[in-house]
């Protein structure tokens, strides 16, 4: 059984149930890590939740600190898998829908996890470019990801396996859901860490 941790209660994937006035639902308006784990250890754990720290920070919301913390409830929720991600998301809470919000809103925080295991290694990686024409703020690892998910789909009717975000008709900056690397000269190149790119752990 997957077990799922939802605002401070621990139960069955399937028994999580979220406001639909959530303002994560309804606005994008949230953050979120996605951890890999190997061999039973979150790879670099403290590193995501400084990520979700800044990301939070950039949108003004505060790091909620739950019983125990946010680093007990990620390893719980593995509940012994090997091989798997932790899903961690966090919401402004719910609220009646308007546009602004109110400081007093209690954070909507979740948890899970799910087996997984490492692609096989390949020969070659198909690759296509689409235009960057997301906002200004990527490098905040927020909830809207509608650009991220459209590139991907593209990629996939394309038979392709990632999509190259290029802004400028000229400048890669990243893949829609991985970061982007090349060998020039015998050096690994990579677009700077900026507002354009959400860097890597």
């Amino acid at each position: 059984m997957t077990e799922l941790y939802l605002n401070g209660e621990y139960l069955a994937i399937e028994a999580g149930k979220v406001s639909v006035e959530d303002r994560g639902f309804q606005f994008g308006d949230g953050g979120y890590e996605v951890v890999r784990v190997y061999r039973g250890e979150p790879f670099r754990l403290k590193e995501h939740l400084e990520r979700l720290r800044r990301t939070l920070a950039g949108i003004d919301l505060a790091m909620p600190e739950p019983a125990g913390g946010i680093e007990s409830i990620c390893r719980r929720v593995l509940g012994g898998l090997q091989d798997a991600t932790i899903y961690l998301q966090v919401s402004r809470g719910a609220a009646p829908r308007t546009h602004g919000w109110s400081d007093d809103l209690q954070p909507t925080i979740v948890a899970y996890a799910r087996a997984c295991s490492a692609p096989a290694p390949e020969s070659a990686f198909t690759l296509i470019t689409v235009p960057d024409d997301r906002w200004g703020r990527c490098h905040l690892k927020t909830t809207c990801l509608l650009a991220n998910v459209l590139a991907k789909q593209t990629a996939k009717k394309s038979g392709a396996d990632e999509a190259l975000f290029v802004r400028d008709g000229r400048i890669v900056t990243e893949g829609g859901s991985s970061n982007a690397f090349l060998v020039r000269d015998g050096a690994i190149v990579t677009h700077p860490a900026t507002n354009l790119i959400l860097d890597g752990i």
